[in-house]
């Protein structure tokens, strides 16, 4: 592409991009999708891990509590727009980030 001022700019092709929160991709995969949720969701369970296992830490009534507030919606983030029947693979990468957080 050439600019005005005589330069020339370079695009390329994505096979995934991010809009409105979500990430689409040309095929319409959700495996993307699932693997950018758990990579965000671990972190917080990893924390929400350490608070519950402390001497100190939270009873089972509030972790749970908190579970609920933040980890379990960065992993239901987006799947009603998901198809009534996702991909094996792509359940798994998620049942397996909801796992480690439990």
């Amino acid at each position: 592409m050439s600019l005005p001022g005589g330069g020339t700019l370079a695009a390329h092709r994505l096979h995934t991009v991010r809009y409105l929160g979500t990430f689409l991709s040309e095929s319409f995969s959700w495996t993307h999708r699932a693997k950018a949720t758990a990579a965000h969701a671990r972190p917080t369970a990893l924390a929400l891990q350490a608070l519950g296992s402390s001497v100190c830490g939270l009873d089972f009534a509030s972790w749970r509590k908190v579970f609920h507030a933040t980890t379990l919606p960065a992993l239901t983030c987006c799947s009603p727009l998901w198809p009534d029947s996702a991909p094996k693979p792509v359940l798994n990468v998620l049942q397996v980030a909801r796992n480690d957080a439990t």
